[in-house]
């Protein structure tokens, strides 16, 4: 008798599926206008969870300035949200959401947008014009 597809198998499934449970949620943010933000969490679940990304309850699309990763190892899963080049309509509230056939849990935290030091809105887009320039 062949065992050796049957351990594949194993390996792949799920001895006992599970809802999504946190390790690690989102933690509040507070970054310079201009600097990146990234939220991350850790999370187990049993199936894969699908997951979904919020800012003031509106769903994230991934572009050029905000970058979605999940990374997977049996039943540890990783998110992350890198919001690059912040702007002040970043700043609210964000949220991850992971569902499975078992249930959902999800993780918030703020992000809160500050002004670069001694540099007013119109000084800083100057200051990037000249970059271009140059």
């Amino acid at each position: 008798m062949n065992n050796e597809g049957h351990g594949a198998r194993v390996v792949l499934s799920c001895p006992q599926n599970f809802k999504p449970t946190f390790m690690q949620g989102l933690k509040c943010r507070s970054v310079l206008e201009g600097d990146p933000a990234v939220f991350q969490c850790k999370l187990v679940a049993c199936p894969p969870p699908h997951m979904a990304w919020f800012h003031n309850n509106r769903p994230v699309r991934q572009d050029c300035r905000k970058v979605i990763r999940t990374e997977s190892e049996e039943h540890t899963h990783r998110a992350s949200l890198e919001v690059q080049d912040v702007q002040e309509h970043d700043a609210g509230s964000y949220r991850v959401f992971a569902i499975n056939s078992e249930g959902s849990a999800e993780s918030a935290a703020s992000l809160l947008v500050e002004e670069g030091e001694g540099k007013g809105r119109g000084e800083e887009e100057k200051r990037r014009e000249g970059r271009r320039r140059g």
